[in-house]
């Protein structure tokens, strides 16, 4: 039996799926909850943490990024199903993946190093993108075919006992993408313009508006949001 770290967004229903997938499989589970405003009082609870005192630590639409001091206190192995194929790292993959116009869009599970969306990989899947995608549409996709792959995943660690290296010879075809999105890059994609073409602020309406986001532009140093 094994002892999980489970790292996963707050007030997620498919975290909340994964935490009762796991309490019911293993010895022992500690669940935080991971969202935009609590990183600092998270990474506090995790320099408690004693070396050894979690097998693994599993990460789900978790947004902190996890030092080494951390990494190296997990007995086995550090995973993180990441929203995205490997050619994207980073943050706001799925935004940049409909402003470059992908047919394809995918998740990703891996082993967690120092770098961000760096270490082996375990598993990728795919899907096609439809002409009209759009943030949302993409998100939805991306974050329930995470959940499907994150219980296969389980499934095959903690009921079938498969070996990681034997997941990981599977996928060592895959390589991670050289470049890495910022939340730079994303703060600068969702800052539009004052001029583009018709056919651009439609793709990037697209890209961007989301009920907790929305692109703007800036006029003599003031915020202007777009409005739906």
């Amino acid at each position: 039996m094994f002892n999980v770290l489970l790292i996963a967004k707050k007030n997620c229903p498919l975290s909340k799926k994964i935490f009762y997938f796991l309490k019911k499989r293993i010895k022992k589970i500690y669940f935080i909850q991971s969202d935009l405003n609590n990183g600092k009082i998270l990474k506090k609870k995790l320099m408690g943490i004693k070396k050894n005192q979690y097998d693994y630590l599993i990460c789900f639409r978790s947004y902190l990024i996890l030092k080494k001091n951390l990494l190296s206190k997990i007995k086995f192995a550090s995973i993180n199903f990441h929203p995205g194929p490997p050619s994207y790292r980073g943050i706001g993959c799925a935004n940049f993946a409909l402003i470059n116009n992908e047919k394809k869009y995918g998740s990703t599970c891996h082993i967690i190093n120092e770098k961000i969306d760096n270490g082996q990989i375990l598993d990728v899947k795919y899907f096609n993108l439809k002409k009209n995608e759009n943030i949302n549409s993409l998100l939805k996709k991306t974050h329930n075919l995470m959940f499907r792959q994150c219980i296969n995943i389980l499934k095959k660690i903690f009921i079938n006992k498969v070996p990681l290296k034997k997941l990981n010879k599977n996928y060592k075809k895959f390589k991670w993408g050289k470049i890495l999105y910022t939340r730079k890059k994303l703060n600068k994609l969702y800052n539009f313009k004052k001029t583009v073409s018709k056919k651009e602020f439609k793709k990037l309406l697209a890209a961007c508006v989301t009920e907790k986001f929305l692109p703007y532009v800036t006029i003599h140093g003031k915020k202007f949001f777009y409005s739906k």
